[in-house]
């Protein structure tokens, strides 16, 4: 999926290399916490009510240009995400946004199953169409710092 963010892509990479702040565009996501170098943690509630809880860790990393993550080995929920940044003015970025999440727990991959089918995957596409507003939204100075 492809968005473009009225914002420079300095601020755009701020916002969304904090990934804290998805929780305030994906419906389901409850929670990811920073965990310092690169170490997050992921909590996201699936539609059938269940949390599934992980860890993640960053596995590129280039300012303005690529973050990229996957979830710990042995959790329950292999995921993974890409962000690729391109600027297309100065005040202009695109964001191209890959993510995959597949499920080990026969139970949970049920949940996922009826998350990324019919209705859930047009949510979470209206979800991501989102994030251009959520960004454009913020003052300048409060995506600067981020962590």
């Amino acid at each position: 999926m492809t968005v473009v963010v009225e914002r420079p892509v300095s601020e755009v990479f701020e916002f969304c290399r904090d990934f804290e702040n998805f929780p305030e565009i994906i419906n389901g996501f409850l929670s990811v916490s920073d965990q310092q170098d690169g170490r997050s943690h992921w909590k996201v509630e699936t539609p059938r009510g269940e949390i599934i809880e992980w860890d993640a860790l960053v596995t590129k990393y280039v300012p303005n240009s690529v973050i990229a993550w996957e979830s710990k080995p042995g959790s329950a929920v292999q995921a993974s995400g890409l962000m690729r940044f391109a600027p297309l003015s100065e005040k202009e970025t695109r964001v191209d946004i890959s993510l995959t999440y597949l499920p080990k727990h026969t139970g949970l991959a049920d949940a996922f199953s009826a998350l990324l089918k019919g209705d859930n995957t047009r949510r979470l596409r209206e979800d991501i169409a989102r994030a251009p507003e959520a960004i454009s939204a913020r003052e300048p100075s409060s995506t600067q710092g981020a962590a």
